[in-house]
């Protein structure tokens, strides 16, 4: 439709709310923002308010799946559905275009949506999985391969562990 334009923002600043928390969600939210009032049209209400849905359904998902680093299907499955929350704001665009964004171009998005959503989602949970991982495997090491000491969580450990155990206490017969 002649000065509709349609535009698929809201995945990623829906992911980057999920995965990346506030501040990486405000800066793009704000990018996002400035770039649909600069492209103006008559989608330009309906896509802010789409590009306020989006933010809000990302930091809402990432608000209850959190702490839990690993996602199951049904977070990602609830988190497409979250990011389709976007679609209400159709109800901004002139009859005209209303009608014509919801009889054409909302099937195809929403398509899309699932697909690009469930996937980068997918791709994001394990990458944070393995960044946990990586984490605790550093914090599990006792020495630093640089320098051979004990790195300063190992060293802390064993000190607790020491004085718990009684370890330190001056031994008699010392002086």
């Amino acid at each position: 439709m002649d000065g509709l334009i349609i535009d698929l923002r809201n995945v990623p600043l829906v992911l980057c709310g999920g995965f990346l928390g506030r501040r990486a969600s405000l800066i793009y939210f704000c990018m996002t923002v400035i770039t649909r009032f600069g492209l103006g049209c008559i989608g330009m209400l309906s896509g802010i308010l789409a590009t306020i849905i989006a933010v809000c359904a990302g930091g809402l998902l990432a608000r209850l799946t959190r702490p839990p680093f690993h996602h199951k299907v049904k977070h990602l499955v609830f988190f497409y559905y979250m990011a389709s929350l976007h679609f209400c704001a159709a109800v901004v665009l002139e009859e005209p275009a209303q009608s014509w964004f919801l009889e054409n171009a909302s099937a195809p998005i929403a398509i899309f949506n699932l697909a690009s959503i469930t996937i980068a989602a997918h791709l994001l949970d394990a990458e944070e999985l393995k960044i946990t991982r990586e984490y605790r495997l550093a914090e599990s090491a006792t020495l630093d391969t640089d320098h051979g000491a004990m790195m300063r969580s190992a060293f802390v450990r064993e000190i607790a562990l020491r004085m718990s155990s009684r370890m330190m206490d001056p031994q008699p017969g010392w002086f």
